[in-house]
């Protein structure tokens, strides 16, 4: 009896290692800002995966009160096929425009992401997230196309079989005497 007891804590022990070294359910980074409100978290359609992303973005020299990044939209598809996509977003803000597809090679997926932030600042315009890159299965880096305030942190664990979806932190527009920054922080839910 004691040998099945020792048994049966080896392989409990066994499985919580595996677990706890292996793919996470979701994937984050630790200098995203904390303003706003979260999304719907929102996921590609069955058997697909991000093979690349777009970004919605204000331009600084555009207005007195700059947002930056104000979304991001994942291209979902099955990896290795072309043609038809499917684009998925969580919460965006109201301002700026989409930059452009920035996708992984062929039969690449996005792994795992770094956050471009600019820090809050006591008289200077506030902007949160200024861009993101994403690191490709195929081992290209991509890299949105936003502004350049701030700094990039931390790269993300890793999706090791891909990114299927995304929950986005968006502060609402404030008004006109506001300091408004929109997109404050993201995390992405991998595929198991």
């Amino acid at each position: 009896m004691i040998h099945l007891g020792l048994s049966w804590s080896l392989i409990f022990s066994l499985t919580a290692m595996k677990v706890a070294s292996g793919n996470s359910e979701t994937i984050s980074v630790t200098n995203g800002e904390k303003e706003g409100t979260w999304g719907e978290r929102e996921t590609c359609p069955s058997k697909q995966k991000a093979l690349g992303f777009e970004q919605k973005v204000e331009e600084s020299e555009s207005t007195f009160d700059g947002t930056a990044v104000n979304g991001i939209k994942l291209i979902c598809g099955t990896p290795g096929q072309t043609g038809s996509y499917t684009e998925i977003t969580s919460q965006t803000g109201k301002f700026g425009d989409w930059k452009g597809r920035k996708m992984c090679k062929e039969g690449g997926v996005l792994q795992s992401f770094w956050l471009r932030v600019d820090p809050p600042h006591d008289y200077e315009d506030d902007e949160a997230v200024t861009n993101i890159k994403f690191v490709c299965s195929t081992g290209e880096i991509l890299e949105g196309e936003g502004e350049h305030g701030g700094e990039y942190g931390d790269k993300s664990p890793m999706c090791l079989n891909g990114i299927i979806g995304l929950k986005t932190l968006v502060q609402p527009h404030k008004g006109f005497f506001g300091d408004d920054t929109s997109l404050n922080d993201v995390i992405f839910y991998c595929s198991p």
